[in-house]
């Protein structure tokens, strides 16, 4: 993924798909970015508890020039 200095990203939608509710007071979360030069991005992260993969979130960015 490439960073891209001098822009800031403005959400345009999030999706978060449950497999089943978390389990516990322990979380982790595996995301990953791609900033295209087109001023999109893609955001996605898989959620994890102590048993297991419980959710995948995805999200579409647009880039904002910092002003």
């Amino acid at each position: 993924a490439r960073h891209i200095r001098g822009l800031s990203y403005i959400n345009a939608d999030i999706t978060l798909l449950m497999h089943r509710d978390p389990v516990g007071e322990w979380l982790c979360l595996h995301a990953d970015h791609r900033d295209e030069f087109a001023g999109v991005g893609v955001v996605e992260s898989i959620w994890y508890d102590t048993g297991g993969r419980f959710a995948r979130v995805v999200e579409s960015r647009l880039a904002n020039p910092r002003g």
